[in-house]
């Protein structure tokens, strides 16, 4: 009996764990990068509320199964002349977004949900 309700507890805690993952992303746009690495973005309005303002998310493929998350947020001040700023910050067993979304950004969350 022990071993079965074990199994059946393993099995809750895989379709929980399953059923929190998000859906696969399918209306990315890809292009060819640098060495013929691949490049597949999307255009978002989930943070910017400065009109004209553009932003991407999407990956980058540095192998079949290896792939770079990233997010592009343009420039607010003139997009074709200033710097670009490349934001890392996280480590082992975090992510960056942490820091992107609740570090020292004026990055915020527009979206309004319900609950």
């Amino acid at each position: 009996m022990m071993v079965f309700t074990r199994a059946v507890a393993l099995l809750c805690l895989a379709i929980t764990t399953y059923a929190q993952l998000p859906a696969e992303v399918t209306d990315l746009t890809t292009i060819t990068g640098v060495n013929g690495t691949s490049v597949r973005y999307k255009t978002n309005e989930l943070c910017e509320t400065t009109p004209g303002v553009k932003s991407y998310s999407g990956y980058v493929d540095i192998a079949d199964d290896k792939h770079l998350f990233f997010w592009f947020l343009e420039s607010r001040n003139q997009p074709s002349s200033d710097p670009i700023t490349l934001w890392l910050n996280g480590g082992p067993g975090a992510d960056s977004l942490g820091g992107l979304l609740d570090g020292k950004t004026t990055l915020r969350n527009t979206r309004k949900t319900s609950s």
